[in-house]
């Protein structure tokens, strides 16, 4: 599985709004388990493992074909298996760099319109500069400082 993070368009989304809300995990579960360009295969039971383990009373073909009727994924079939892409991949989610190209079959009307190897660079948070005094010690209210000469005293965590 993969970590993705989530854009805000998926808590405002109407589609969503939709369908159930085990079908909305079910959409979020899919983003950790797709490839970079949205798609995977389309094993319902084999989903429900990897996304709702616990969950042996989840129909995820019910859930995806919910997601599937709101237009947030496509199921179809090529090279004679069949596919699951999700529709607006970039809207949902960031990918990072390091992760690989798509090597599934595109869907006919979506893979076109979603280029192959897709990755945003996430949104990189820069540390923020240490201050010149001790960082540890400001945290540390003075009545609670340990006294000179005390073990630890003046060395970092």
């Amino acid at each position: 599985m993969r970590s993705r993070v989530t854009r805000e368009p998926f808590w405002t989304d109407s589609r969503l709004g939709r369908v159930s809300h085990a079908a909305r995990l079910l959409f979020l579960g899919l983003w950790a388990i797709m490839d970079t360009a949205g798609r995977l295969e389309d094993d319902p039971p084999r989903t429900r493992v990897q996304i709702f383990p616990y969950d042996q009373q989840i129909d995820v073909d019910v859930l995806l074909a919910e997601l599937e009727a709101v237009g947030l994924i496509v199921r179809y079939t090529a090279e004679d298996s069949r596919y699951i892409e999700v529709v607006e991949v970039p809207r949902w989610t960031y990918f990072y760099d390091k992760e690989k190209p798509s090597i599934l079959p595109a869907h006919a009307k979506h893979g076109a319109s979603f280029p192959e190897a897709f990755t945003e660079q996430a949104p990189s948070v820069e540390p923020e500069p240490e201050p010149a005094r001790n960082r540890d010690r400001a945290l540390v209210p003075a009545g609670h400082r340990p006294s000179p000469g005390m073990p630890g005293d003046g060395e970092p965590f």
